[in-house]
């Protein structure tokens, strides 16, 4: 017989989550307008990042052990912006002109 354990709770602004991706030191929560990270260890927020429309929860996160590194839309129409969080840099990247 399995038990389940609550360890933590997230509350979110949106009704919706659209994709959850985890990676060994990180959590994302991918919304319909924001990408929420998280600390993986201590649940710490930290970054809310606003992006386009995004019913499909396009979202990616780097499976690499030494490197935060996760990519999610930007703000803006066509944009994707890539996050290096060990860094504390992203770049911009216009991906194209259509919506998803």
């Amino acid at each position: 017989m399995s038990t389940r354990t609550v360890i933590s709770k997230i509350s979110t602004t949106s009704k919706e989550i659209k994709k959850v991706l985890l990676s060994e030191t990180l959590l994302l929560i991918v919304l319909l307008n924001e990408t929420l990270v998280y600390e993986l260890n201590s649940l710490k927020l930290m970054d809310r990042l606003k992006t386009y429309s995004n019913p499909l929860g396009v979202a990616s996160i780097s499976q690499n052990k030494s490197q935060k590194i996760f990519a999610c839309l930007h703000s803006e129409k066509g944009h994707v912006e890539v996050n290096f969080s060990d860094l504390h840099r992203k770049v911009v990247i216009n991906a194209h002109d259509n919506s998803i």
